[in-house]
């Protein structure tokens, strides 16, 4: 699988810290769950970002921008075997992320929670 720099830990708290809640969106007291998936490339770039469950297009695209202005991850790789053995090919991998915009108090949840910032 593919990897954030730093890891999976660095990865929630990035996207914790450059998700902001959309104005607009706690005004009118949206909230709610929120899925998108897009591929890491070959040489770590992040790509086709798609929304695959949307919230409100406001929220749509805050999530596509913090996505966008990701790091380069450490690319995904899978193994191939050839006459001569084994090795490692670099190959671009679908990676999708949940993130549960909240107002009130926060769940458990499976996937990444985002609130307002003070």
């Amino acid at each position: 699988m593919p990897e954030f720099p730093g890891g999976k830990d660095a990865m929630n708290n990035y996207i914790i810290s450059n998700t902001n809640y959309p104005p607009s969106a706690i005004i009118d007291s949206i909230s709610g769950l929120l899925i998108l998936a897009f591929v890491v490339d070959t040489n770590g770039s992040v790509t086709k970002i798609r929304i695959l469950q949307s919230l409100r297009e406001d929220i749509d695209n805050e999530c596509i921008r913090m996505v966008q202005e990701m790091p380069k991850w450490k690319s995904g790789s899978t193994v191939a075997e050839t006459k001569k053995g084994y090795y490692r090919k670099v190959i671009p991998i679908h990676y999708t992320l949940r993130l549960n915009f909240t107002l009130g108090k926060v769940e458990k949840k499976k996937g990444i929670t985002i609130t307002p910032k003070s």
